[in-house]
């Protein structure tokens, strides 16, 4: 069992994986159903098949290309010592001015067309950038004057500054961590051979084909050169890939391409990538992260060093050789620096390691320039200039392959970042021409003493820092527990809602550590996880938990099922986007059972802290005149919430039918979420695209150095020792499955559970945490006798009454009418516009039972008269009795009240989803085994008590006052389910039984509240009896709001994160002064808290590793 006790590699570096070996990673197989079945030999032969055709291909021609390029860029250096620069009556200063020019050219292309080109099919625009570039060099043999060789140097600059950044953006994306340095030492390559080919092509062709045709030697070199370049572009559009997700069979075959994919899975620790993203966030996500400006650092300083390449041929010819001599000894000292490139390069790729290297390969420009200023021996010279071209063109080729292994995801921000640091280097370019003027020929002290001495300095001090910030660096991926430190501050169970908000909220302490353990992948942006219209499109697959409530004999033996995010960002990804809170009542109940600080006015500085609040377009506020108080909205923080900007056409008969009954339209946020109301969602304003807790608390954490997340593993078990009658947590232990070994991290601060209603207390009882008689039967020592573990299980319950409506736009067309469906997606994709924007449920009613039904009383009388304990399991332990019977009081209370909800109505054109908020009937769960890879048993106790079924009888009632309002009638409603001949009292309640459901908001299973009265977590959300153990999820909840929990859940977790802040200090991990985080948010000189980063478009900024089924922790709930 691994203990994981060693320190990690310096976490700059890439988290390795065998390359020899791809089967090391079958984690990740399940993604790649072409894949699965393959034995561990298949899978490495089509590992070597793919590699093969990338080498023979892609490589092969990108290097013939950055030859060419590279070539062009450096021709007219040669051009000028055949007299171009006499021919064109230039001075030093306007021939140094052209080679400048070129630069400023290559600067401003670069960053906006690499960012663009993440998304777009490299196949087609480079040839087609490789073309233009051609064109201008073919024309520059016309040129007469000093202002024509500066514009066409300008242009060239212009054509070409998208190409290298986009190579080393493809070579990413298609190699390893462990290939790229390789492969990116060949291609890069060209920056060296062109020097090499330079000499021989000048010293053929400008000494044997001057006047020939009329033409100049050096206008001829042109000419040739461009033709050449013409000559590979055009068959580089067919031996060019795009990207690996949107490479067609065209380049490999299907299962090649599967096995590309996945090939990039593995290396990456579980962040592929796909062309989905933001360009401006991929830019702004660049532009924020520290590792940018280091690079952009290392790649300045290095640039510098090797600055004297566009000067070569003069310097060569101060040692005194003759024309044709001085052309051809440019290229021994290019060949030696290529070998070395390579090899270092290698070493680099095995090795995973840049910093060191870099460092060594730089220290020889050091030898070579203190050799070059000390003598004018004309050996030592050459050997000098030798040393000089190794180390700047090495420590440049890994550098490249640093930056890419730092930042994996996503490919638009990965693409800034290597365009940013080619910009920053380029503009060395504008001054270093001016070191090398031919007046301070032979000694050229200061073209070689300055730059090459300068760049030793600052490129060791940066490759240094990067190397310092061991242990902690970005936001890091990893898909093997021997990568993670051998301990956190804070370790999360479950990256849903509550553990993302609070696993970034306790991370703006740079000097704490936080780890994240999720049983889930990435999602990869499919269609249904993006769009809200096809928002629930993920239950079912392998995003969800899959599981089910146990079978349950008030429901006819039903089983229901219980979908559960199991993805990075949890139910946030699954449910239907409906962003909204309870009434002020439901919140102070929590306070009124025993929870001190826990009420609506504590709750709603962090319902604002959350949300980021944009309201209706102008187009929906003109039609609606939707009712809005800014006060009690947030519009800072990280969650996008808004209106959708399409409204189905009968929502305003629903609305109608409101006013027609006189049910108030209010504004949910104000604390009274009750009557009608039209629902936010969490959805991004300008993207139109769903924002779950991964866009919000993932995305705006991923940049800090102290914040690592493991995917695909389920923690197991709570590790805790027992020290003078204290109990402690000291780790956790989690594995990828139930055969897998089991892995173990430390636990320096606490441990917090965020595994959701259904996973945290199954945790907490495998864990010997909970009732003991339990434990006996399942084989799991008991550390702490907490039987409340698991009760209080209760869910929103839900029927349908279905109508059919006579009008032809209805939300079903978009599943049953696939035309309908086809211009749907396609306005959607063309300018975010249609029913695709809208996830549905755009106006929702919230109603006390007084509202909606005249039976008030004698439902009270019938609740009074069953007593509380017709709601609860026989085995139910006396203190959760007694901290029921509270409930049942509360329950009564609000059953009288006007400001408490008991019913919510879901319209969706005709179904009318009927939802109970606040259900009598509990139920428990329990762990089936002591593994946690077994599903535990859930008695959510649905109907159990026959309050509940009387409540949803008046449900059924009032949807069918609504369909006769003539707001509806208008529509000519047919009732379709349970069908206008079931009216009879028992007939209804049969239909109830038989069909109901759940709207996906389990919750209660670890309440919060006294011990003595079956509280699993006190109110700051520790669990009695162990020091360093909290819950932070929908299991704390005493009693559900009525109000979908999402928005609930992220406050829990907001409040739960100050409350943790406040009272947990501790000595700062030594390394945060080293390298201090840029991510964290400032402090609040008001209120002492971290204020959240301004969230803007928070559009897709991050990629998603593929999907896998591999057993794990869950995460917060659905709703």
């Amino acid at each position: 069992m691994n203990t994981n006790d060693k320190t990690p590699k310096n976490s700059c570096e890439a988290v390795k994986i065998e390359d020899a070996d791809l089967s090391e990673a079958d984690l990740f197989l399940q993604s790649y159903p072409l894949l699965r079945d393959k034995s561990k030999d298949e899978l490495d032969t089509l590992n070597k098949a793919v590699l093969r055709k990338l080498d023979w291909k892609f490589l092969l021609i990108i290097t013939l290309m950055l030859l060419m390029n590279y070539l062009d860029r450096i021709n007219v250096s040669n051009a000028r010592l055949a007299g171009m620069q006499r021919d064109l009556h230039m001075s030093d200063v306007e021939w140094s001015a052209g080679i400048s020019l070129f630069y400023v050219g290559y600067i401003i292309s670069q960053i906006p067309a690499n960012v663009i080109m993440a998304k777009q099919k490299p196949r087609i625009w480079m040839p087609c950038i490789m073309l233009a570039w051609s064109a201008v060099t073919i024309s520059m043999p016309a040129a007469t004057r000093p202002w024509h060789f500066m514009l066409c140097r300008f242009l060239v600059g212009f054509t070409e500054g998208p190409f290298l950044p986009v190579v080393a953006l493809m070579t990413s994306s298609w190699y390893t961590k462990q290939e790229s340095p390789l492969r990116m030492a060949i291609w890069h390559a060209g920056n060296i051979v062109s020097n090499v080919f330079s000499g021989l092509l000048a010293a053929g062709i400008l000494t044997n084909m001057d006047n020939i045709a009329g033409l100049h030697a050096w206008q001829w070199f042109l000419l040739l050169e461009g033709i050449v370049s013409i000559i590979i572009a055009v068959p580089a559009f067919w031996l060019l890939p795009n990207f690996p997700n949107n490479t067609g069979t065209y380049y490999f075959t299907a299962e090649e391409q599967q096995m590309a994919q996945y090939r990039q899975s593995v290396s990456s620790g579980s962040v592929s990538e796909d062309e989905d993203g933001d360009y401006l966030g991929g830019l702004l996500q660049a532009i924020r992260d520290p590792f940018t400006w280091l690079f952009s650092g290392i790649h300045f300083f290095l640039i510098i060093a090797q600055s004297f390449k566009d000067f070569f041929p003069s310097i060569m010819d101060t040692l005194g050789f003759g024309t044709v001599e001085t052309y051809l000894v440019q290229a021994p000292p290019y060949v030696i620096a290529y070998v070395v490139t390579l090899v270092v390069s290698w070493s680099s790729g095995r090795m995973l390691e840049h910093g060191y290297h870099i460092i060594g390969a730089i220290s020889t420009t050091l030898v070579g320039a203190v050799i070059m200023i000390s003598t004018l021996n004309t050996g030592a010279r050459y050997f000098s200039m030798i040393l000089l071209c190794c180390g700047p063109f090495v420590g440049l080729n890994l550098q490249l392959s640093w930056e890419t292994t730092v930042v994996p995801r996503p490919r638009t921000k990965r693409a800034a970042l290597i365009a940013i640091a080619n910009c920053v280097s380029s503009v060395s370019h504008w001054f270093t021409p001016y070191f090398f003027l031919r007046n301070q020929e032979p000694s050229t002290s200061l073209a070689f003493a300055m730059p090459s001495i300068l760049s030793f300095g600052v490129t060791v001090a940066l490759s240094a820092t990067g190397l310092l910030a061991h242990p902690l660096s970005n936001a890091q991926i990893v898909s093997r527990a021997e990568d993670l430190l051998p301990e956190y501050d804070y370790v999360v169970v479950g990256a849903g809602a509550s553990g993302l908000t609070v696993a970034n909220r306790l991370s703006e302490d740079k000097k704490v550590s936080v780890l994240i353990i999720e049983a889930g992948q990435f999602d990869q942006d499919e269609a249904y996880m993006t769009i809200p219209g096809l928002a629930g499109g993920a239950v079912g697959t392998t995003y969800d938990w899959n599981t089910t409530y146990a079978p349950n004999s008030n429901l006819g033996g039903r089983v229901v099922s219980i979908p559960q995010g199991r993805v990075v960002g949890g139910s946030t990804k699954l449910n239907r986007m409906v962003f909204n809170r309870g009434s002020q009542s439901d919140y102070d109940g929590w306070e009124n059972l025993g929870n001190e600080g826990w009420n609506y006015d504590t709750f709603l500085p962090y319902f604002k802290k959350n949300e980021n609040f944009t309201g209706p377009t102008p187009e929906i506020q003109a039609e609606y005149d939707i009712a809005v108080n800014p006060e009690y909205h947030g519009h800072e923080g990280y969650m996008q919430t808004t209106y959708s900007p399409f409204f189905w056409p009968t929502t305003k008969n629903i609305v109608k039918a409101a006013e027609e009954l006189n049910i108030p339209i209010n504004d949910q946020a104000t604390g009274s979420a009750f009557g009608g109301y039209f629902c936010p969602h969490n959805q991004d304003p300008e993207t139109k695209t769903r924002s779950s807790a991964e866009e919000a608390y993932y995305a705006s954490a991923e940049s800090r150095q102290n914040f690592h997340v493991i995917t695909g593993h389920m923690v197991s078990r709570i590790v805790t020792e027992s020290c003078n009658g204290t109990i402690k947590v000291t780790g956790v232990e989690f594995a990828q499955s139930a055969d897998a070994d089991l892995q173990h991290t430390k636990v320096r601060r606490e441990a917090i559970i965020a595994a959701g209603t259904l996973h945290t207390p199954q945790l907490l009882q495998v864990s010997g945490i909970g009732d003991a008689t339990l434990h006996a039967s399942i084989n799991v020592s008991t550390v702490v006798d907490l039987p409340a573990v698991g009760h209080n299980l209760h869910d929103h319950l839900s029927v349908a009454v279905v109508y059919a409506l006579n009008t032809s736009i209805l939300t079903s067309t978009l599943t049953t009418n696939e035309t309908s469906a086809a211009q749907a997606r396609q306005q959607y994709d063309n300018d975010r516009t249609g029913p695709l924007t809208s996830p549905t449920g755009d106006f929702l009613f919230f109603l006390p039972v007084q509202v909606y039904s005249n039976a008030t009383q004698s439902i009270l009388s019938q609740a009074l008269e069953a007593g509380p304990y017709a709601s609860l399991p026989s085995d139910t332990p006396a203190e959760v009795v007694r901290g029921y019977e509270a409930q049942f009081a509360s329950l009564n209370k609000k059953l009288e009240a006007n400001d408490s909800a008991f019913l919510e109505v879901i319209w969706a054109d005709g179904v009318m989803v009927l939802g109970l908020q606040h259900p009598y009937s509990r139920g428990s769960l329990k762990a089936n085994s002591s593994s946690i890879f077994d599903a535990p048993v859930a008695d959510v106790g649905f109907l159990r008590n026959e309050v509940d079924v009387a409540l949803m009888r008046e449900a059924v009632h009032f949807a069918r006052r609504l369909a006769v309002t003539p707001a509806i009638a208008s529509l000519n409603p047919f009732e379709a389910v349970p069908g206008a001949n079931v009216t009879a009292s028992d007939d209804i309640d049969a239909f109830i039984r038989s069909s109901a459901s759940t709207i996906y908001h389990p919750a209660g299973t670890c309440k919060m509240g006294p011990k003595e009265e079956g509280g699993v977590v006190d109110e700051q959300l520790k669990v009695y009896g162990v020091e360093n153990l909290r819950i932070v999820d929908a299991s704390t909840m005493p009693m559900l709001p009525a109000s979908h929990t999402m928005t609930t859940v992220y406050a829990v977790a907001e409040k739960a994160a100050d409350v943790i802040k406040g009272h947990e200090k501790g000595p700062p991990h030594l390394s945060q002064y080293f390298f201090p985080s840029a991510s964290s948010p400032p402090m609040s000189v008001f209120s002492g808290t971290s204020v959240p980063e301004k969230s803007t478009t928070r559009p897709r900024t991050h990629v998603r590793p593929p999907r896998v089924s591999v057993p794990g922790v869950g995460s917060s709930k659905l709703g």
